[in-house]
């Protein structure tokens, strides 16, 4: 096994901060997803951002206002946070929509009553089992200070071991749904899948054929 991916695997576990992953391989966001696939996890976009309202709003075919993806987004986020589920917000870019600065910061208060979060104008009711993943492809991003002690960043750059505990799990997968991986050797598909290509081994995997 890799031992920087189980490090990076227990940082996640054992930290009450929300993690960002510098992860430019895709190694951590296939990971999360393999791990979590039973969970209430749903995955979300970063490139998804509000547009502004406007009275010229374009009407729809049944004469309602076009409805905005992104908005559709930030309301079951809402959900995930009241419900306590777990979601990834993947594709982020070295600046990361406002809207979630209450996410990041885990700005929670108590109103008397319940805990509660302001997120997407309103204040909404907080679930302490909530957990937003931040996922960026940047090899190098440059975050502000604060990015450092609001979440818990994790490089999941991928190493010569990682490759291999990669290959070693999708071999085993493939021997799992009764696919034949051979005839080639570990040394054979190493060869062909440069080590900064982690997301290749995937691709290269799922081709072959029983």
């Amino acid at each position: 096994s890799d031992n920087v991916s189980i490090e990076n695997a227990i940082m996640i576990m054992n930290n009450s901060k929300n993690p960002l992953l510098i992860d430019p391989q895709l190694q951590g966001n296939q990971w999360l997803k393999k791990f979590y696939k039973n969970s209430n996890f749903t995955v979300y976009k970063a490139e998804l951002k509000v547009k502004e309202k406007s009275k010229d709003s374009k009407i729809n075919e049944k004469g309602g206002r076009v409805i905005d993806p992104a908005q559709v987004q930030l309301e079951s986020i809402e959900k995930d946070i009241s419900d306590g589920n777990l979601a990834l917000l993947e594709n982020c870019t070295e600046e990361i929509d406002s809207v979630y600065s209450p996410i990041i910061g885990q700005n929670i208060y108590n109103d008397g009553l319940d805990n509660r979060m302001n997120f997407n104008g309103k204040p909404i009711s907080y679930s302490d089992k909530f957990k937003m993943f931040f996922t960026t492809k940047l090899s190098n991003p440059h975050y502000p200070p604060e990015f450092y002690i609001k979440l818990n960043i994790i490089n999941f750059t991928v190493t010569i071991n990682g490759k291999h505990y990669c290959i070693d799990l999708q071999m085993r997968e493939a021997n799992e749904r009764g696919q034949w991986v051979g005839p080639m050797h570990r040394e054979e598909i190493e060869a062909i899948i440069p080590d900064d290509m982690l997301d290749e081994i995937c691709a290269v995997m799922e081709g072959w054929t029983i």
